[in-house]
């Protein structure tokens, strides 16, 4: 993103407490969280653009989110720059923050008293201002600074309870793995199966039967000695939960076809250990069409399809978004689209596939830095390319601006997929997404 995007997706809250001297103060604040989910905050008074007065380290812990800690800075900074006796003889007081949310969310725009009320500006973030500055490098050093604070924001709370659930299910898991889900790298999540969104039922019974050996399989039958039981397939062989891919009769019918793809077929766990690579359980028809439309875009036959060659079909052209379209495409941000990650994008399109899993691509559409969030400055870049000159930067980044405060339900700063599908659940996004 370019230093002027970045700038233009920045906000400042200017607090304006009036009196009757000639000087202005100043409080530049800032929060921060490091990668160790320490959070921190703290606040600069100046008299005037150089002179400081007096700061604050406001150290939060692992009790804040990053929209908790601008807000504590704020908040902190103003309450001790009302009390402080240089306030007498200041003009004004203004409070700045670099977070747009938190401009929005404290832009009521009810006089604060008498004399003084809320104001909202914009401001540039990180463009060599020294109170910016000072106070993003000391909002670092309140993240390692000790506290005794134990009380977590409510959003805080709800994150480290996800975050202890999954690491829980993990610790589970890997005390608990079966020998052959280890040797199959078989994993476990808290979270439903990704697959469940692009695979029809045919396909995903194999693919998790296959994945838990829970079916009428061989072994089941012997361990608890039902004699009775079929326990062979119909071409002479054991119902093992490995055996539809060397099965010769099954394999015609709704086996994955391995030789398809690019790795080894004997590699049984590439298929049952990841999400991508389960995208090879289609029907051997659907496997076909796909190559064939594959190898029509793939003109000079390197096995991949590259931007130019992207390009050359009309409806992508024409597209405003076909670089965000072809970005999609690209998992590995490797230039080109191999076959795998052509089956992965055109899964969203399918009319086998869910609204959910239509929603998802979407929702990368506008997630430009693949974070899993979509943020203010991500959503301008992305309706930019839609609207182009028709709207001028001012009046669309008021668009956005509203988007994100009528979107983010949690006060985060950002959107994610759960809030994203609640602003679209009443458009026709799913169906537009949906070729015959």
């Amino acid at each position: 993103m370019t230093q002027c995007a970045t700038n233009r997706a920045t906000w400042a809250v200017l607090l304006v407490y009036k009196t009757k001297s000639i000087a202005a103060l100043l409080c530049e604040t800032d929060g921060s969280v490091n990668k160790g989910g320490l959070a921190g905050a703290t606040y600069c008074i100046f008299r005037g653009p150089q002179s400081e007065v007096v700061h604050e380290l406001v150290p939060l812990g692992r009790t804040a989110e990053i929209y908790d800690a601008e807000i504590h800075g704020a908040l902190e900074g103003l309450r001790v720059a009302l009390k402080h006796v240089i306030v007498k003889f200041a003009t004004e007081l203004k409070i700045y923050l670099d977070n747009e949310e938190d401009a929005l969310r404290l832009h009521t725009g009810v006089t604060t008293s008498t004399t003084g009320k809320v104001i909202v500006r914009w401001v540039p973030s990180h463009s060599d201002i020294r109170g910016n500055e000072r106070a993003d490098a000391l909002a670092k050093i309140a993240c390692i600074t000790q506290t005794t604070r134990k009380q977590a924001s409510t959003t805080r709370a709800r994150n480290l309870l996800d975050e202890r659930c999954e690491s829980g299910i993990t610790a589970y898991w890997h005390n608990k793995t079966p020998e052959r889900n280890k040797k199959l790298e078989i994993g476990m999540t808290g979270k439903p199966p990704p697959e469940i969104g692009f695979m029809s039922r045919k396909n995903l019974g194999l693919l998790l039967a296959t994945r838990s050996a829970h079916r009428n399989f061989a072994m089941y039958h012997r361990r608890f000695k039902h004699t009775e039981a079929d326990m062979l397939c119909s071409c002479g062989q054991d119902r093992s939960p490995e055996h539809p891919f060397y099965c010769r009769k099954l394999r015609r019918r709704r086996a994955p076809r391995l030789s398809t793809f690019t790795r080894p077929s004997s590699d049984i766990k590439w298929i049952l250990s990841t999400v991508k690579d389960a995208k090879a359980f289609v029907d051997r028809d659907e496997v076909d069409r796909i190559r064939k439309r594959f190898m029509k875009l793939d003109k000079d036959n390197s096995g991949t399809i590259e931007r130019d060659e992207f390009l050359s079909l009309p409806q992508i052209s024409s597209n405003p978004l076909a670089t965000r379209l072809i970005a999609i495409f690209d998992e590995d941000g490797g230039g080109d689209v191999d076959f795998q990650e052509f089956v992965s994008g055109l899964s969203a399109f399918s009319s086998r596939g869910n609204k959910e899993q239509k929603l998802r691509f979407a929702f990368k559409v506008y997630d430009v830095d693949r974070d899993g969030y979509i943020g203010n400055g991500e959503l301008f870049i992305v309706l930019k390319m839609m609207v182009g000159s028709n709207l001028k930067d001012q009046q669309l980044q008021q668009i956005v601006d509203k988007t994100m405060m009528e979107a983010d339900l949690d006060g985060d700063g950002k959107i994610s997929f759960e809030e994203f599908t609640k602003m679209v659940e009443n458009t026709d996004v799913s169906m537009s997404m949906t070729l015959g």
